[in-house]
């Protein structure tokens, strides 16, 4: 919540703290959760080498896990952290693999999928792929909207769509996506 909220200094000791407690109780799961949170928040704060270290992180736990579905995430932001460091060609690698996931499942099973497609269009974006960048934003979109028709609370249901940040990103790109076309 913190972290949706722009709150990144809480959002960080509680990353730090709930990464501490997961260690501690040997719960690989909760590590590799806390792990791509950590790598979300140094995204954000412009920290793109530790962000990558989280995932990769993450990740090879993930991996060794047989945790295949929860991958997803960390292949996106990987992806994206790479696109931000004008490696477009390790972004599209890890893009694509996350893809190919994410269409395998249609986006069940995956812990923020519409986020993992979100990330997924602005690498396919930057790549000049459009058409599969467009793709994964019509997913994005369709995945939060389909969250979102599930709160009954017109109130609660804007500030789903309003006040978590990666919603209100995928909402007015697909907006701005559609006024373009």
């Amino acid at each position: 919540a913190a972290f949706e909220q722009g709150h990144y200094s809480a959002a960080t000791a509680y990353q730090r703290d709930g990464l501490d407690i997961a260690v501690r109780h040997d719960d690989k799961y909760l590590v590799t959760l806390y792990r791509y949170y950590g790598g979300l928040i140094d995204l954000q704060q412009g920290r793109l080498p530790q962000a990558a270290e989280q995932a990769q992180r993450s990740l090879q736990l993930q991996l060794a896990s047989n945790s295949r579905l929860a991958t997803t995430g960390n292949l996106a932001l990987l992806g994206k952290i790479y696109q931000l460091l004008d490696d477009i060609p390790q972004a599209l690698t890890y893009t694509h693999q996350a893809l190919a996931i994410l269409e395998e499942c249609q986006g069940e099973g995956p812990e923020f999928p519409h986020l993992d497609y979100f990330f997924c269009y602005q690498v396919l974006t930057a790549a000049g792929q459009a058409d599969r960048a467009r793709s994964a934003l019509e997913m994005a979109h369709h995945l939060v909207m389909k969250r979102a028709n599930k709160i009954t609370d017109p109130a609660l249901r804007q500030s789903f769509l309003e006040q978590v940040a990666s919603n209100r990103e995928i909402v007015a790109a697909y907006q701005e996506h559609i006024s373009n076309d």
